[in-house]
Formats: C-alpha cells, sequence, structure tokens
C-alpha cells in the first residue's frame, strides 16, 4: 500500500482504480504518475470528456426525456413563482412530456432506436470519464473537480431520462411483445446509467488524491 509523507493509505483510490480495471478494458496500463499535485491546465481528454458529457446531458434537456423539472427548469419555475405570485404555474396546465412523446414515437421500434442511442452515448462517456480517472498524466484537483461537474450533470440527464422511459413503457399503449422488448433495452440503460455513476465515483477519488497531495 502507498503511503504519503503524512503516512495516509489512499484506500479509496485503488478501490476506485481496481474498479476501474474491472469496468474498462483500455484503462491505462502504465504506472500512475507520481509527482504530486500540478494545478495546470486540462489535457485534451479532459476537454473531450467535459465537452462530451455537457453535449449529451443538452441532448436530453432538448429532448424533454424527463418527468419531472431540469435543474433549469426548476430555476425559471421558482422565479416566475417569485415574480407572478403562488398561482404563476396554474395559468397553463403543463402538457404530459409522456404522452407528447408517445404521440410522436407511434411505434415500440421508434423507442427502442432512442434508448438504444441513449445506452451507446451513457456507455462511451463512461469510457471517456474512466480513461481520464486512470490517465498516468499529473492532473490537477480543480481540472478534475470541473471534470466531474461535467460527469454527475450528464449522470443527472441519463437518471431522468431512464424514469422518462420506464414511463414511456407504463403508459404505452403496445402490442402483446413491444413490453418485453422494451424492458429489455430499459435493462441496458440502467447498466449503463451505474457505469456512468462508477465511472463518477473513480473521478471523485482521482480529485481526492490530488487534493490530499498523494499524487496528481
Amino acid at each position: 500500500m502507498v503511503k504519503n509523507r503524512r503516512g495516509v493509505k489512499p484506500v479509496f483510490l485503488g478501490l476506485g482504480l481496481a474498479l476501474c480495471a474491472a469496468t474498462m478494458s483500455g484503462c491505462a496500463s502504465a504506472p500512475i504518475d507520481m509527482r504530486g499535485v500540478q494545478e495546470g491546465g486540462a489535457i485534451a481528454g479532459q476537454m473531450e470528456l467535459r465537452s462530451a458529457a455537457n453535449a449529451l446531458a443538452d441532448r436530453l434537456d432538448q429532448a424533454g426525456w424527463t418527468v419531472s423539472a431540469t435543474p433549469a427548469e426548476a430555476t425559471r419555475s421558482f422565479f416566475d413563482r417569485l415574480i407572478g405570485g403562488a398561482d404563476a404555474d396554474e395559468a397553463e396546465p403543463q402538457e404530459d412530456p409522456v404522452a407528447l412523446y408517445l404521440a410522436l414515437a407511434e411505434t415500440a421500434e421508434a423507442v427502442s432506436v432512442d434508448i438504444s442511442d441513449l445506452v451507446s452515448e451513457t456507455n462511451a462517456l463512461a469510457t471517456q470519464a474512466l480513461g481520464v480517472a486512470s490517465s498516468d498524466q499529473a492532473l490537477g484537483a480543480q481540472t478534475l473537480a470541473d471534470d466531474l461537474a461535467a460527469v454527475e450533470r450528464s449522470l443527472g440527464a441519463v437518471r431522468r431520462a431512464t424514469g422518462f422511459f420506464e414511463a414511456v413503457l407504463a403508459q404505452g399503449d403496445w402490442d402483446a411483445a413491444a413490453p418485453y422488448a422494451l424492458e429489455a433495452r430499459l435493462e441496458s440503460l440502467r447498466a449503463a446509467q451505474t457505469r456512468l455513476a462508477a465511472s463518477a465515483d473513480v473521478l471523485a477519488e482521482r480529485r481526492w488524491a490530488a487534493r490530499s497531495g498523494l499524487f496528481g
């Protein structure tokens, strides 16, 4: 077990890197750079990770794949009530996003394609996050905090989308076989969401190590 000069054992980091090795075959095999924390600029992989994470979150928010308010919508609603009074939200009834989606999607195949695309994007983002977390380059705590914020934002959007598609499955007027196929797609989405959450945990552990002076 590696110790820093103060004798602190990086237990959490070891667990995180073990998780990285178990969940991503592309983790770097080279040893982690032990030069300590250096608050330099982000490396290319970090910028790509943030761009991909924010793009996914933006796409899901714009698609409206949520049965609850997004953070931005919740903020707007708060200020609307603050300015217009308690009844400001009641002036216009809110349309059911699930019903609107079902009216546009029309077929179980269209829903399946949307879920499959989201699974692919979520898994790809998890792979990018694990790649940054296992990088052998020195990474500063602040740049890792920025990475983590972007990944957690996308994770929140994926979680909302998962709940949305669960509601789609429950409310849709499907033929006999469709619910089974869609449930299988949803299981893949839940697994991808879990993998993205795990990658965020590993990033958090890498940031903790950088802040603790174990390595950057």
